[in-house]
């Protein structure tokens, strides 16, 4: 998981890092939305995984999921 140009996280498991990146985006308290463009590799059970963990973790942040389809990285995230 990268922010700006600085590796956030690593780990083995997807969902694992993708969480861990989420984390680093909203713990601060002026994050209000999250736009997450989902890339083609996605399966829907991931997706709907990430969406709970945002819903339930930072239930003040609006979260919206794009079908993105890009090839290359399976999310591509913006926290506002």
């Amino acid at each position: 998981g990268v922010i700006g140009k600085e590796i956030i996280v690593s780990a083995k498991k997807r969902i694992t890092a993708t969480c861990a990146l989420l984390n680093a985006m909203l713990f601060r308290a002026d994050k209000y939305m999250l736009t997450a463009f989902v890339g083609s590799e996605v399966t829907a059970e991931e997706k709907a995984e990430i969406e709970k963990y945002v819903c339930t973790q930072f239930p003040d942040v609006e979260c919206y999921f794009l079908d993105g389809g890009q090839d290359i990285y399976p999310y591509l995230f913006v926290a506002e």
